[in-house]
């Protein structure tokens, strides 16, 4: 390890920081809790190897691998802006300028992008098309079904395993589910190095010849580590009733039993560890006799003792029966009766994706997911052993990169860990390691991803800590603990209950000291007990009935409250009454009563604490389906602005439908309901009456058939009639259309034929409507940009789509910055920082819906099927399935316990659970049922069916939720809640709601009822504004006057030959007027002969120039050498060799201004820069006062480093001028050229920053001469 000790600690970084920034020669993991400065820790780390005295570092030698393209460009931004500043205090270094010019080229990209270099590079190592498209969404799900369709017919017709297959697949449905069950297998296995061997392994894991091979399954192992928590919670259950009756009012006779129960439980847990058949013995001993009779004690006391002992009896019923009531020998037939149907299901999933790999390569695609497996080609070979090795371009690229800096390293999965670990050193060699990861295992929560945290937990626990760590190590942790990003009130909350809910069981890491958040954020202090973090609660028990009478709310499956007669499912939604909370809470911040002040929140920019804005707001869900919308509907309502962002939707919205129909018809017009559709639609009009009269006067046949006849044999005579046969009429030559031209251009016909898209601007939330009937558009080019053509495939893709539940979201229209409080899923928010946090949807429970699959999949414990009966037509869980569904009930709970701590962690100021129950107060007394451990059990963490079960069971051992701890006596329930209290810092304030007063709330507050309500009574729904202050509203808007008018016709962006033709580069103020060049249209200039333009062979003038090798004598016959070998290598075709004017390239290198580039010390040519420039000197009618800027972007053709420093600018013209030139032609020739050579010395001046003085030149080729500009003239 390299010592980095001799160098100071700058104040802005903590010890940890300090540590990770400046540690060298090991693998090192970076452990960084939220808001603890790890981007800024990377991006110094990054800076200090770059500019490090003793060892710099190249930037272009560093692999910098990001998870999100806009975090890549952050950080190459980051690193820029450091360099820069470097570059000011020390504007000599060459080594900086050098780098500087480097970071756009720099390794610093995501995975796939970096999978995607190594592609184009190096495709001929695995015979792939050098031309290859990445293909899209669409078109790679559009191949896929293709491809499975032509894979299934062949099965069907030649492959008798796969009838046997779909005979105990389907049950007697289509093919529909096992085409499903392939593609997902396919996209499953892909998340493995190597598909093909995972899927071998996992069917190969069905070969099990007895019971005694039980033991030695993973999905025994699974079922048996579900059964022993079981056991440890009911154990917990029974040692508490154990408490409880040896309590002075308890039955005390009940004792010897419960001790004896107990212990019998304990034991069967423990026989958990010792096999199957031992731990079936142990669950059958435990034995529950019937207790004894008692006398003189407290009835209460007595039956809670009773409740503990009847649960604890019912789960162990439940646990023998899920687990137990199949003998081990029926568990091993199923399994042996399964395997081959597993051998043939994996054989299938091989044989399609190589037919799919086949067919990709045909049509010279590759799809997202082949980027980092056909990189692993590249990376990878095997040896002679058979043993995936490192390949010579891995021994290579481990050589070119220095350092491999990964981020977010806790969502890596194994295939990108193994690209990782083929292009980092592993210490091996005498070379250190040098991988950098930083992340947080606590924020992994991309499990549908197929993320992997085992991973860094792995090295979380291997690598040494620093401070512990030793030179033999294989790796450093270092944990980065201090957050930087809330106030204390929300750190000591978030830290309250993690101690308590965050455990290895349970959630995969514990949250101990060293995971716990520090406080070090500084804010100035905050308003008295307005910041603390708070609990809204809702007691669903009852709802008020139209009638007004009191309701009991029945539970259904969803665990929601059923919905009485007369109420509306809206009503009772659980989303409105918390949004109506929220809503609320809100207004009670913004529009603060008599006496109170607004909420205020610190403004970094402007340094001080400001007023809450809308925008300060984020109300975080796990999903935002369902209830995003009625969450964004009720905030409306309240006349709070909001904006949800839906992830699904897109498909069920009226605008989108209604032109989908229309397509369908144009596709087919012998379809009904899409015929019925478009015809109610306002695009023809029709009502209900008029389709009824059809369907009267041509009461036979099929309804499109009727439409058609009428609307062809009657002759219009009402309005609707001629919109109906209008209709047919366009109908004929959309079809025509969309057999003809584009799909997308189909569609613009349609919008502008029809006036849809202005129609539904008109409508309630016109805006988002017309974005997404444009988005429609977007995604018709989308598909047209691939191999695919046609709307009948279109269609069939959207029918896919929706058929497998792949939704979209609705087009976005709204800005970064718009003043407006935001819905989003937890997921989006990550990443993320608001000063006001709601977390909302607390009581909803965990999806589970993966867990209830016909077919299961764990990357560990391969396939769950179920298990057939064929003589019984039964289908039930095979032990596959059974132990699998467990270990993914586990990962789900470790998961979704993360996403709870990126939830919480997004608050900066303020911190606002909102949950709800549907009998709050027997909520509170199951969560009161816990262990009396110092932090909450696993077993009680594992009982959880939601966040508001894990939070509740903590926030009861709070030391102010006494007012939570009392709600279920104070509702007369009649019980009590005792349970252990932990002493905190963190200060908590608790609410409670009843669901009628809600509702009750939210009626009178529906403003925008009310004023629908007095526009259907025709009563004015605002007061009038006087006629003057009307006048002076619309003398300001009218009268407005754009401070800037010509600030909108000058380009944000110009190249330097556009500012030649612009002519507005002024020198001292003037500007110069060049002679306008008019460019030929490309059609014009198409319809000449095939010879090159002037313009063309100028280019292939440069291009020679560029490449040629200045170490050479550089006369004709060699530069004519050097010409062909660049048509070898397909650099120039014949026709433009011919073109290259070889005498007057020769000329220049025997002139003294060639022979300067020969020896200079560095030549840089093709030099590209990037110049900001005030808008004044482009446009002079803007005036010196104007703020505004433009960029400026060129390219130098050569740009000499002489060796004392001074640098020569030339710039090659190809412009005729003969050599016996007048002294006025070329005078003019510099003018020309002037303010583009005044720009370019510029730019190096302001840019490269030369120490000596800065020489520039034109050189006409056509004379052989140069002509140099005064230093003068420059200025």
């Amino acid at each position: 390890m390299v010592d980095q000790q001799l160098q100071a600690k700058p104040e802005q970084w903590t010890d940890e920081q300090w540590q990770a920034i400046m540690q060298r020669g090991n693998n090192l993991l970076v452990a960084a809790a939220a808001g603890s400065g790890k981007t800024s820790v990377l991006v110094e780390r990054i800076i200090r190897r770059i500019m490090d005295e003793k060892d710099p570092v190249g930037v272009d030698r560093l692999l910098v691998v990001t998870f999100t393209n806009a975090a890549a460009a952050e950080m190459r931004h980051r690193i820029g802006d450091a360099l820069r500043k470097a570059l000011k205090d020390d504007p000599h270094s060459s080594h900086l300028r050098r780098q500087l010019a480097l970071l756009q080229r720099a390794t610093i990209t995501t995975l796939h992008s970096f999978c995607l270099g190594i592609l184009r590079q190096y495709y001929y190592l695995i015979e792939l098309d050098p031309d290859f498209r990445i293909a899209d969404q669409m078109e790679g799900e559009l191949l896929r079904q293709d491809v499975l369709e032509e894979q299934l017919e062949s099965w069907y017709e030649n492959d008798a395993d796969f009838h046997a297959l779909a005979d105990v697949m389907l049950d007697g449905q289509d093919d529909h589910a096992l085409t499903l069950l392939l593609l997902r297998l396919y996209e499953f296995s892909r998340s493995h190095p190597a598909p093909e061997q995972w899927l071998g392994e996992a069917a190969g894991m069905f070969a099990v010849h007895d019971k005694n091979g039980l033991d030695g399954l993973e999905w025994s192992r699974s079922v048996l580590r579900s059964v022993e928590l079981a056991l440890g919670g009911m154990t917990a259950k029974m040692r508490r009733a154990v408490l409880l009756a040896g309590s002075p009012e308890g039955p005390a006779g009940y004792l010897p039993l419960l001790e004896a129960e107990a212990a019998a439980l304990h034991r069967a847990g423990a026989a958990c560890r010792a096999g199957w058949e031992a731990t079936v013995e142990a669950v059958r001993g435990v034995v529950f006799a019937k207790l004894p009779p008692v006398k003189g004690t407290d009835p209460l006391v007595k039956e809670q003792v009773q409740d503990l002992r009847n649960s604890v009896k019912k789960e162990l019923a439940e646990q023998i029966e899920q687990y137990f009531s199949t003998p081990a020998e029926q568990y091993v037939a199923d399994l042996q009766r399964i395997a081959p149907h597993m051998q043939t299901l994996a054989r299938l999933v091989t044989a399609f994706s190589d037919a799919y790999q086949l067919e990709k390569r045909l049509r010279g695609l590759v799809d997202f997911g082949d980027l980092e497996h056909l990189a692993l080609r590249v990376l990878t070979e095997t040896n002679e052993s058979g043993k995936t090795v490192p390949s010579s371009i891995s021994t290579q690229l481990r050589e070119q990169f220095a350092e491999v800096l990964v981020d977010e390293y806790q969502d890596i999965n194994l295939v990108q860990e193994t690209i990782l670990q083929m292009v980092s050193r592993d210490g091996a060699n005498g070379q250190p390691a040098n991988r950098f990861m930083v992340g947080d295992v606590k924020q992994s929560i991309y499990r549908f991803r197929l993320a992997e945290p085992k991973l860094f937990l792995e090295k979380y626990v291997t690598y040494q800590k620093d401070g512990d760590a030793d030179e033999a190590c294989i790796g450093r942790r270092i944990d980065l603990a201090a957050n930087f990003r809330s106030r204390r009130e929300v750190v000591d909350a978030v830290n309250f209950l993690f101690r308590q809910i965050m455990s290895h069981g349970v959630g995969e890491i514990g949250y101990d000291p060293s995971a716990e958040l520090i406080n070090r954020a500084s804010y100035p202090e905050a308003q008295p007990n307005r910041l603390q973090a708070e609990m809204h609660l809702i007691d669903r028990n009852t709802v008020i009935a139209d009638e007004g009478q009191a309701v009991v709310a029945e539970a259904t499956d969803e665990g929601e409250a059923g919905i009485p007669d007369g109420e509306s499912a809206e009503e009772a939604s659980v989303a409105q009454l918390e949004a109506r909370l929220i809503a609320s809470r809100i207004r009670r911040w913004m529009e603060p009563g008599e006496g109170e002040e607004p909420l205020l929140v610190f403004d970094k920019k402007a340094g001080g604490m400001r007023p809450l804005a809308y925008r300060d707001i984020v109300i975080l869900l796990r999903a935002t389906s369902g209830w995003g919308q009625t969450m964004q509907e009720e905030l409306h309502a309240a006349g709070i602005p909001v904006y949800a962002e839906q992830t699904a939707g897109y498909f069920a919205a009226t605008e989108v439908e209604t032109m989908l129909s229309l397509l369908r018809v144009i596709d087919n017009p012998l379809q009904d309901i899409p015929l019925a559709a478009v015809l109610r639609s306002p695009i023809v009009g029709l009502r209900e009456q008029q389709l009824a009269q059809i369907r009267i006067h041509y009461a036979t046949g099929p309804f499109h058939q009727a439409v058609l006849q009428y609307a062809e044999e009657r002759p219009p005579q009402e309005s609707w009639e001629k919109r109906l046969r209008q209709f047919f009429g366009r109908l004929g030559l959309w079809r025509t259309e969309a057999r003809r031209g584009a799909l997308s251009e189909l569609l613009t016909m349609l919008y502008r034929e029809t006036g849809y898209l202005d129609y539904v601007a008109a409508l309630e939330n016109g805006q988002q409507r017309q974005a997404n009937l444009r988005a429609l558009y977007d995604r018709a080019r989308q598909y047209e940009a691939g191999s695919y053509r046609g709307l009948f495939r279109f269609l069939r893709f959207v029918d896919r789509l929706q058929e497998a539940g792949n939704d979209m979201g609705e087009a976005r229209t709204i800005g970064e910055n718009e003043d407006v409080v935001r819905i989003m899923t937890i997921h989006k928010s990550k990443g993320l920082e608001f000063p006001v946090v709601f977390v909302a949807g607390m009581g909803k429970q965990f999806n589970t819906m993966d867990l209830k699959s016909q077919f299961l999949l764990h990357k560990d414990l391969g396939f769950g099927p179920m298990a057939v009966e064929p003589s019984m037509q039964l289908r039930y869980p095979s032990l596959a399935a059974l132990g699998i569904r467990q270990k993914l009930r586990r990962d789900m709970l470790a998961e979704e316990m993360r996403v709870l701590y990126v939830a919480l962690t997004r608050a900066r100021e303020k911190l606002i659970l909102v949950g709800s129950s549907k009998d709050l107060a027997k909520s509170v007394t199951d969560w009161g049922r816990q262990d009396d451990s110092e932090r909450l059990s696993d077993e009680d963490l594992i009982q959880a069916k939601g966040y508001l079960d894990w939070v509740g069971r903590a926030m009861l051992r709070h030391p102010g939720a006494g007012l939570l701890r009392a709600y279920p006596e104070q509702q007369g329930s009649g019980d009590v809640v005792r349970v252990r209290s932990v002493p905190d810092d963190s200060v908590w304030s608790f609410h409670f709601y009843q669901a009628d007063e809600l509702r009750a709330q939210g009626e009178s507050a529906n403003h925008e009822a009310s004023l629908w309500e007095r526009m259907t009574r025709r009563e004015a729904i605002a007061e009038r504004p006087s006629d003057d202050i009307l006048r002076e509203i619309v003398e300001k808007r009218l009268g407005w006057q754009d401070p800037h008018p010509i600030a909108p016709r000058v380009a944000a962006k110009w190249s330097v030959s556009e500012l030649k033709r612009h002519a507005k580069v002024s020198k001292g103020g003037q500007p110069l007027t060049l002679p306008s060049i008019t460019e030929k249209p490309k059609f014009l200039s198409e319809q000449k002969s095939n010879r090159l333009t002037a313009a063309e062979k100028g280019t292939i003038t440069h291009l020679v120039f560029q490449h040629l090798d200045l170490k050479r004598p550089l006369d004709e016959a060699d530069i004519r050498e050097q010409v062909t070998a660049l048509a070898a290598h397909r650099f120039l075709t014949d026709e433009q060799v011919q073109a290259v004017d070889v005498p007057q390239i020769a000329r220049f290198f025997a002139d003294p201004l060639g022979q300067r580039m020969k020896s200079a010390a560095v030549v840089h040519r093709e030099l590209p820069f990037t110049l900001v420039l005030p808008a004044y000197e482009v446009e002079a009618e803007l005036g010196e006062e104007s703020d505004e800027q433009v960029v400026v972007q060129g390219v130098i053709d050569c740009l000499l480093e002489e060796p004392d420093g001074s640098l020569v600018l030339i710039d090659f013209k190809t412009d005729w001028m003969a050599k016996e030139a007048t002294a006025v032609a070329m005078e003019e020739m510099k003018r020309r050229y002037e303010g583009q050579i005044r720009l370019y010395v510029r730019a190096i001046k302001q840019i490269i920053k030369p120490k000596g003085n800065v020489s520039s030149y034109l050189y006409l080729l056509s004379g052989g001469f140069s002509l140099s500009f005064s230093d003068e003239s420059m200025d």
